[in-house]
């Protein structure tokens, strides 16, 4: 007959005792809120009001105006206004 190992109940069901005392006295949780930390400034730098989101959309709009103006000016020699998309992008 093989002994049984020591199980523990955790909020989360039995585990084996001794595997679970070996990983909480390796494992280094610091690490983990870390990320935590690193994924909230990229978020927030994403998200901002003047965000890299932000940034994208109006690089996007820039570039958008850039074709249509290069477009148009086969028909038309003079300016093309795209003031009218920059609240878009």
């Amino acid at each position: 007959m093989s002994a049984r190992a020591a199980v523990t109940t955790t909020p989360y069901g039995e585990v084996d005792a001794a595997a679970l005392d070996g990983l909480q006295s390796r494992y280094d949780t610091t690490r983990v809120l870390d990320a935590v930390d690193t994924l909230d400034e990229l978020r927030t730098g994403l998200d901002g009001p003047e965000g890299l989101r932000d940034d994208l959309l109006r690089l996007h709009g820039r570039r958008a105006c850039t074709r249509q103006r290069r477009e148009l000016r086969g028909n038309n020699p003079g300016r093309v206004d795209c003031r009218a998309n920059r609240g878009r992008a």
